[in-house]
């Protein structure tokens, strides 16, 4: 992506479209796994992953999210990608 040369901007949203598409993947996965209580799945797939990301940007930065504006919108990423992918599956 920096071979792109985008901006932060251009950046920040590649990232979350990333958080989005792995989010849908893990429900449907999780989904197809699990035929009961989709939605919750679903969301429990999607804070999972929001936690896995946490804890990575946790030890890369050394520390948590700057702007909790942006972990709130990512978790919101998360999650919902998380429901979708296992109401699709």
């Amino acid at each position: 992506m920096y071979k792109m040369r985008l901006g932060d901007g251009q950046m920040r949203i590649v990232v979350m479209v990333i958080y989005g598409i792995s989010s849908i993947a893990a429900g449907i996965i999780y989904g197809k796994a699990k035929k009961e209580k989709r939605v919750l799945n679903g969301a429990l797939i999607g804070t999972l992953y929001f936690v896995f990301l946490s804890v990575v940007s946790f030890i890369i930065n050394k520390g948590l999210y700057d702007d909790i504006k942006k972990a709130i919108i990512s978790f919101v990423i998360c999650v919902t990608g998380g429901i979708l992918g296992a109401i699709m599956s």
